[in-house]
């Protein structure tokens, strides 16, 4: 499944938690766990006081950052630190692709709000243009603020249409379920027969991954029904494809995938599909 996970800090809790939650999946999965943090210089101007030497405290706080990740870490899973200068959200994006990495995990503090909307938050950055599947760990909800962050698993909310590219996100997210022994609810949005054969055809496949699958059929707006099941069921993932992500398609806020990322009530896995 994951042989290698990438998640960002900045030394804040919101962040903390994300790392615990990459921590424990990495462990569940066996992948190596990349801890990444990166710190923004401001240029000095003509005259100025405040020099290169200036970076110095900027990137000691970084490595204490990473020191302190290692530590709290080491013995649970294979740690490996990463420093680098720039913005955090292309730093994530340049590591996940150089270091060719199965999953990014990131926070969603930027995801939530009216700040939901500034597509330069880090959070929708990387969810926009990160070349792999992107973990997005709920740090700012009512829900999460009971979390120390690393908590199991217990039930998985996967979308489906039927199509190819949703089949793949599903067989992750069925993976995923075993290996974290976590029930899977297989959701499909339509009331019709074929929506009931889609559905029953994918519960039979994924059970072979050795998870519990649940089918559950609703009507409605598949963005919108798919935050709402998630939010009634107590889902702590939902997983669905990155299709509608990418491409000029990332600027269309009622896309499923970007939909759901921005107003899941609980962690949400988009898988790289396309």
């Amino acid at each position: 499944m994951f042989s290698k996970i990438l998640v960002g800090t900045d030394g804040s809790d919101s962040a903390a938690k994300a790392v615990a939650q990459a921590a424990a999946i990495a462990k569940a999965t066996g992948a190596e766990l990349v801890v990444l943090h990166s710190y923004a210089v401001v240029s000095s101007t003509a005259g100025s006081p405040f020099g290169a030497a200036q970076i110095a405290p900027v990137k000691e706080v970084g490595v204490s950052i990473l020191e302190d990740v290692a530590k709290r870490y080491g013995n649970m899973v294979p740690v490996r630190t990463l420093l680098k200068e720039g913005a955090a959200g292309d730093a994530i994006v340049d590591v996940a692709e150089d270091e060719k990495v199965d999953v990014v995990v990131v926070g969603n503090r930027g995801m939530t709000g009216t700040k939901r909307y500034v597509l330069g938050s880090v959070p929708n950055n990387v969810s926009h243009h990160a070349p792999t599947s992107i973990l997005i760990v709920d740090t700012t909800s009512p829900r999460a603020a009971s979390r120390k962050g690393g908590e199991p698993y217990q039930k998985i909310l996967i979308a489906t249409d039927g199509s190819p590219t949703a089949g793949k996100a599903a067989e992750a997210g069925a993976e995923l379920a075993a290996r974290v022994g976590a029930e899977v609810l297989l959701l499909s949005v339509g009331a019709d027969e074929q929506t009931k054969s889609v559905l029953d055809q994918a519960a039979k496949y994924l059970s072979q991954s050795g998870a519990k699958v649940t089918t559950k059929s609703v009507a409605g707006d598949p963005a919108d029904m798919i935050v709402d099941v998630a939010d009634r069921e107590n889902a702590n993932l939902i997983v669905v494809g990155n299709k509608g992500m990418t491409g000029s398609k990332r600027f269309l806020l009622g896309s499923v995938p970007n939909h759901v990322s921005h107003h899941s009530p609980c962690d949400v896995l988009i898988v790289k599909t396309t």
